[in-house]
């Protein structure tokens, strides 16, 4: 009689899966959750190669406003395990090295780095939560530059990241004008912090984490409207003055605008698709005529404006709104110089095309050509 295959049981399954007592494939999302249309959450500490700490936040079907922001923090799983507790000489290391080199990595203009060097770190001498986060950011940039010391600094990371977004989700319930600009400072750090979280826990970009940032973003306190229309008027009377994006740009929206108006769609399906090609026009609109260098800024304008609904489309990859992804990557690679969106486009862009079937390949060819795949 043969003897039985040794079994070697894991206790690292989501913690879906543990309730319901079922074999967990140990994938982000894994299967069971994805066919179930559930949040898949680890309890895994962030660490290389033990996946992700990224988990999709819950899309609301509520309009624009702080509460959509302390939803998307929930895209941050905090740490269960025990983390290594930085000294108060490693906090001042990460300090030091935030104003003196993390600063200068959030933009290109002079200016602009004066804020993040000298008014946000002034802001959280009385915030918490903000000094946590200029502290967890920091520690994410030196894993990312210290390859030999990664874990160490992607713990201290993780301490700072998890002692900050309670205060900050106790902040949202009560923003006034004493605390509005701490909040918004941070959730400012907190973008690029999960853009670049990826890159160094091992587990890289992916859809499911974009849209969970995308989540995160449209929880940003603004109005989508007045944005759109303040950034439509100002660049109609604007020359177009960035050479990064080629001249017959506008022959390659006529084609895909004429595409989404004949793809097959529910009515109320086609004015969500019809909204987003609307803004993605908005956002190349706004590259075209922004003079350079561009702002990281720039990568969010789309997903702070998108409607909730097309979140819901990317996060079921509808091969439509992928497609319209792919365009996306292309502001993506326009501002591979911030090293926290470094190759999110191309790793998207493989990831799309082994969702789309063989025959729509062809409209995401120019996307993957204008960031460097062919």
């Amino acid at each position: 009689m043969p003897s039985r295959r040794t079994h070697i049981k894991s206790r690292n399954g989501c913690l879906e899966c543990k309730k319901r007592r079922v074999k967990c494939d140990e994938r982000y999302p894994c299967q069971s959750c994805h066919k179930r249309n559930i949040r898949c959450i680890y309890q895994s500490h962030i660490s290389p190669g033990e996946g992700s700490a990224l988990v999709p936040g819950d899309i609301s079907s509520s309009g624009p406003g702080w509460d959509s922001v302390s939803q998307g923090t929930d895209t941050f799983q905090a740490p269960t395990s025990v983390v290594r507790k930085p000294s108060w000489s490693r906090d001042l290391e990460l300090m030091h090295h935030y104003t003196s080199e993390v600063s200068k990595t959030l933009s290109e203009r002079r200016e602009v780095q004066d804020v993040w060097r000298i008014t946000f770190p002034q802001t959280a001498y009385s915030c918490e939560f903000l000094m946590h986060g200029i502290l967890a950011f920091s520690a994410l940039h030196l894993s990312f530059i210290k390859a030999q010391r990664i874990n160490d600094y992607i713990d201290y990371s993780a301490h700072h990241l998890h002692c900050a977004l309670g205060a900050y989700r106790r902040t949202l319930a009560n923003i006034g004008p004493e605390n509005c600009i701490a909040a918004f400072a941070f959730s400012s750090l907190l973008v690029p912090l999960s853009f670049g979280l990826p890159l160094v826990d091992g587990s890289g970009p992916s859809i499911s984490k974009l849209t969970a940032l995308f989540s995160m973003c449209r929880g940003v306190p603004v109005s989508p409207k007045s944005l759109i229309e303040s950034i439509a008027e100002n660049s109609r009377s604007m020359p177009r003055v960035n050479p990064i994006l080629p001249e017959y740009l506008t022959d390659k929206f006529s084609q895909l605008k004429e595409f989404v108006a004949e793809y097959s769609l529910e009515l109320e399906d086609r004015n969500v698709y019809d909204e987003a090609f609307k803004l993605l026009e908005v956002s190349f609109d706004f590259v075209e005529k922004t003079a350079a260098p561009l702002e990281c800024g720039t990568a969010f304008l789309w997903p702070i404006m998108l409607p909730y609904k097309f979140i819901g489309f990317l996060q079921e990859y509808q091969h439509l709104s992928l497609i319209l992804l792919s365009y996306y990557c292309i502001v993506l690679n326009c501002l591979d110089n911030f090293w926290f969106l470094r190759r999110w486009d191309q790793a998207l862009l493989m990831e799309i095309q082994s969702w789309l079937p063989p025959d729509l390949h062809g409209w995401i060819e120019w996307p993957k050509a204008m960031c460097g795949l062919q």
